[in-house]
């Protein structure tokens, strides 16, 4: 029996990978009813120790367009992780009853116990704010891809980047693509990029009218660290200027605003109305590319 087909990190991916995954997504998007059975029989566990909504409900929603079933598992007072049964044997459980987990938590101990015990094929669903999100990563440039048709742009990072692990997985992502990347944030909240380069920018509006996609991202206060108070986070909070339809003047009229969302004030609802503003449809093209993630991981 070969080895469970992971994906834990970007890293994991050659950009063969990558393009191979994207045209899986397209092929789904194009004609669903196709795959609607790809996954019969098959179950998904959704390991969630952090609260989800896009990631949780695509996942699910993934898995049952393909026809499989799909298992939640939170660590909450339904669950005998609150009898003190250790997260090892709970994982190697879950892992008898389906064929491929999705694990989701505030760090990467909880992922890297699945992959030990559990037996399966393990995607990594998001872990800790500086981890990796790779699953988004991928619908991010699968959206990227159809607006643009490749995947070398001039992206402009804007929020909390020191948290954003969406940002930083993809920009993992893009950089072997040939992509550029400017980053906007307070230094407190700076990129941590490792040796992937990129530019810094002051001002928001000095740099709109030259890039390609405009990526914003919340403040992450569940990720702050101790070294930054609740002063802090208050005062860091009043440096990031909501987009608004003034801000969004500035933006090239064939450029794009995506967030991988929720929305917690970073961009006004007036805003929405603007054909450039994609986060909602990108939030759509993670059912898709998940669905892709899901056959991959299943080998069907």
């Amino acid at each position: 029996m070969s080895a469970p087909q992971h994906l834990l990190h970007i890293g994991d991916l050659t950009q063969k990978d990558v393009l191979a995954l994207l045209e899986k997504a397209e092929k789904i998007k194009a004609a669903p009813q196709t795959f609607s059975t790809s996954a019969q029989g098959k179950l998904l566990s959704l390991v969630f120790a952090e609260p989800s909504t896009r990631t949780f409900h695509s996942f699910s929603a993934a898995m049952q367009r393909l026809g499989g079933g799909m298992l939640e598992f939170r660590p909450d007072s339904t669950s005998s992780i609150e009898k003190g049964e250790s997260w090892s044997d709970t994982l190697k459980v879950l892992g008898g009853y389906v064929d491929v987990m999705a694990v989701r938590s505030h760090n990467s101990e909880l992922m890297e116990t699945a992959v030990k015990v559990a037996g399966i094929p393990i995607i990594n669903a998001g872990n800790g704010g500086n981890g990796e999100h790779p699953t988004q990563a991928l619908l991010d440039a699968f959206t990227i891809q159809e607006k643009f048709g490749k995947l070398d742009v001039h992206i402009a990072f804007y929020g909390d980047l020191k948290n954003a692990r969406t940002a930083r997985s993809l920009m993992k992502l893009l950089h072997p693509f040939g992509s550029k990347f400017t980053c906007i944030a307070p230094a407190a909240l700076q990129m941590e990029a490792g040796d992937i380069p990129f530019e810094t920018a002051e001002k928001l509006e000095d740099v709109l009218p030259s890039v390609d996609i405009l990526y914003t991202n919340r403040l992450r206060k569940e990720y702050a660290s101790q070294s930054i108070t609740k002063n802090d986070l208050t005062r860091l909070d009043g440096e990031f200027a909501p987009i608004t339809t003034e801000t969004m003047k500035h933006l090239s009229q064939d450029a794009f605003l995506m967030e991988p969302l929720p929305r917690a004030g970073q961009i006004d609802p007036s805003v929405d109305s603007d054909p450039r503003a994609i986060y909602f449809e990108q939030a759509k093209n993670g059912m898709w590319m998940r669905m892709a993630l899901l056959l991959n991981a299943l080998k069907v």
